[in-house]
């Protein structure tokens, strides 16, 4: 759910009384007690859980782990099972996120404790942890390791492939009617690339909350004959524009040409010279590019991403996922 993990403790010292202290999923007031700790924690998500504090209620993707002593919350974890295709099926993992600490908690084995009772519930469904952080070093002793990833870049004046484009609107929220359609491109058009998510009704629900609640997010979306026929998830940053997602039949050239063009033209209204396109090695794009004779570079430094990490089930020796390329679509 957070864009990031905050530290957790290393080499905790003694300052809790654990044995004073429970971990609980909060609900009611200490729901909205964790929703508040959590917009100190990370601001950008205050949009998203002001939605959770609105309706009383979490995603049902998201379930938090927090440890209280009394009514004082100390910290958090929060699990997000997901299901994601792996070289030829879908495979359940187990995404870690929301990791907090009390500013006047930290380093007193608070995150330590919550992590143990989270990775012990994902051991025990046999399931690999993944998550993702600026701080990779504070995973590996939970034998997290970090999974390379590659994104390539196109300076934008490139991306202008189409000499006439199908029609195409920007959108920063989406109506319900809107994202059932997208979801059936999503599920019956988009190939299933290594990394892809299966994403099921209250999934979509989520990924639209969160699309209402980033504003630098949109989705650009193709029409053909009135009907949706592709879509291009956005990210506005500061010199470049990240595509994290563009779905269509991997056949109609017509409708990624559309979309490309339409990422360029954004791209130079907003004075961006670079498409970062966070996409599977195997995504039909670079087949269209290569086509074009058009070469995706490195993606050039000045923007920091997180790392991902992963823990294979029952944190053994070695990463199941290395090699995988994970959705920034559908980052936690």
């Amino acid at each position: 759910m957070a864009a990031s993990n905050r530290e957790c403790e290393a080499n905790p010292s003694s300052g809790v009384e654990f044995s004073r202290c429970e971990i609980r999923t909060p609900t009611g007031v200490d729901l909205v007690r964790l929703c508040r700790f959590l917009m100190d924690q990370f601001p950008p998500d205050r949009p998203l859980l002001e939605t959770v504090m609105e309706t009383g209620r979490g995603f049902s993707t998201w379930t938090p782990y927090a440890l209280f002593c009394g009514e004082k919350l100390l910290g958090n974890v929060s699990l997000m099972p997901l299901r994601i295709w792996v070289e030829g099926r879908f495979q359940e993992v187990m995404g870690i996120a929301s990791v907090a600490t009390d500013p006047t908690c930290r380093r007193m084995g608070v995150a330590r404790r919550l992590m143990d009772h989270c990775l012990a519930i994902t051991d025990r469904q046999g399931l690999a942890g993944v998550l993702f952080t600026s701080l990779p070093r504070v995973y590996e002793p939970f034998g997290f390791c970090a999974v390379e990833q590659t994104y390539r870049a196109i300076a934008a004046e490139r991306l202008r492939v189409a000499a006439s484009t199908p029609q195409c609107a920007w959108n920063e929220s989406l109506s319900g009617p809107m994202l059932g359609l997208l979801a059936r491109i999503y599920r019956t058009e988009c190939p299933d690339y290594n990394g892809k998510v299966d994403r099921d009704a209250a999934y979509w629900e989520f990924y639209r909350t969160l699309l209402d609640a980033s504003p630098p997010t949109e989705l650009l979306i193709s029409f053909r004959g009135g009907q949706p026929s592709g879509y291009a998830r956005c990210e506005l940053e500061s010199d470049r524009i990240l595509v994290t997602e563009l779905c269509a039949n991997p056949s109609d050239e017509n409708t990624a040409e559309g979309l490309l063009a339409e990422i360029a033209d954004r791209a130079s209204r907003r004075s961006a010279d670079w498409v970062t396109l966070a996409l599977p090695p195997d995504h039909f794009v670079f087949r269209f590019f290569q086509n074009r004779a058009i070469l995706p570079e490195r993606e050039p430094e000045g923007f920091r991403r997180e790392t991902f990490m992963a823990r294979p089930a029952g944190g053994h020796t070695g990463v199941s996922l290395a090699g995988l390329q994970w959705s920034l679509a559908d980052k936690f």
